[in-house]
């Protein structure tokens, strides 16, 4: 992504896909041999700096990162960049709403042409892309696609004689059950981290129950803002 030719990068959790974007800032051009890859995910630092030597490698531009652990403080370091006229090269960031909300205010440009050529030549997919389209217009390349695996306890399936649930119809029958017999039936490795939201976005996303004749139809649950 280009807006005075910047990359930045995005995460987003779309049912148990988690996907993360790239967009960029500041000037790339000229002379310049090294790039500076702001990002919210200060623990991928040996990974980044791969992606940083495999690039110098293939193109004769190095990349370091730059890694936060504070989400809050990133944001607004990133936000106030762009009233700057220093602005990081390549940033990550998230897509959906707050996408649009920085395209809205020019500050990324677009990047179409190389989703065009990416699913031409196989490295992107049509799928993809409407996560990053913005009023017909792509924004922003991956970064990261990955799936959020969810495991059971076999000896308390078999306690209660469970099955693994094939639908959310079933899953939410066996958590009822599960809370029932006094188990807790899901339980959250990382409550405390940015990704701890994939859980309860999912929750949402799911579909509402039909109603039918005489019953009351399901309400999602409101979203706290978290303190």
């Amino acid at each position: 992504m280009v807006p005075s030719k910047r990359l930045q990068v995005t995460a987003l959790t779309v049912g148990a896909l988690l996907l993360a974007a790239g967009c960029g800032s500041g000037d790339s051009g000229g002379s310049r041999s090294e790039l500076k890859l702001y990002n919210d995910k200060g623990a991928w630092k040996p990974f980044f700096e791969q992606m940083g030597a495999l690039g110098k490698q293939q193109t004769g531009l190095d990349m370091t990162p730059v890694g936060y652990t504070d989400e809050p403080t990133y944001t607004a370091f990133i936000k106030t960049s762009f009233r700057t006229n220093v602005k990081p090269d390549l940033f990550t960031w998230t897509t959906g709403g707050r996408l649009e909300e920085i395209v809205k205010q020019n500050q990324v440009a677009e990047t179409t042409k190389i989703w065009q050529d990416g699913i031409a030549g196989g490295d992107l997919t049509e799928d993809l892309k409407k996560y990053y389209t913005v009023d017909g217009k792509q924004y922003c390349v991956p970064l990261n696609t990955a799936y959020w695996g969810m495991f059971y306890n076999k000896k308390i399936f078999d306690k209660y004689d469970l099955k693994p649930p094939a639908t959310w119809a079933e899953l939410e029958k066996t958590a009822q059950t599960l809370k029932s017999k006094g188990q807790v039936p899901f339980n959250q490795t990382t409550p405390t981290s940015l990704f701890s939201f994939a859980w309860f976005e999912q929750i949402l996303a799911a579909p509402t129950p039909t109603c039918t004749s005489g019953c009351r139809r399901a309400r999602r649950p409101t979203p706290i803002p978290a303190s």
